[in-house]
């Protein structure tokens, strides 16, 4: 479950053509080389791409269980509430970091 964010160039149209992905949903690194970012912004940019694909993990997970899927063995129903709750967290999250990210990516 790739969520793009609400400003991404995937949802520019109709008013204009839709462009490529620009928020990282596309599992992309945020538009391609890094090596020339400062040290602290490489290891966001890589902590915004390891984010994005278990923030997108979960989302499926959960997906999977709200059409019907049978939860693991193990996994009750407080479990799955704990997780919905950490998927909220982990999307907040995503979306803060990605802002601060685009600040100095461009």
């Amino acid at each position: 479950m790739n969520k793009h964010a609400s400003d991404c160039a995937m949802h520019n149209a109709p008013a204009y053509p839709a462009g490529p992905c620009d928020c990282g949903a596309s599992g992309e690194i945020m538009g391609g080389a890094i090596a020339h970012l400062a040290p602290w912004q490489q290891r966001m940019v890589h902590e915004l791409a390891e984010l994005d694909e278990r923030t997108n993990n979960l989302g499926a997970f959960l997906e999977r269980l709200n059409r019907g899927d049978p939860a693991p063995e193990g996994v009750d129903q407080h479990e799955i509430d704990l997780l919905v709750c950490q998927f909220a967290a982990m999307s907040a999250y995503h979306a803060a970091l990605h802002a601060r990210v685009r600040r100095f990516r461009g």
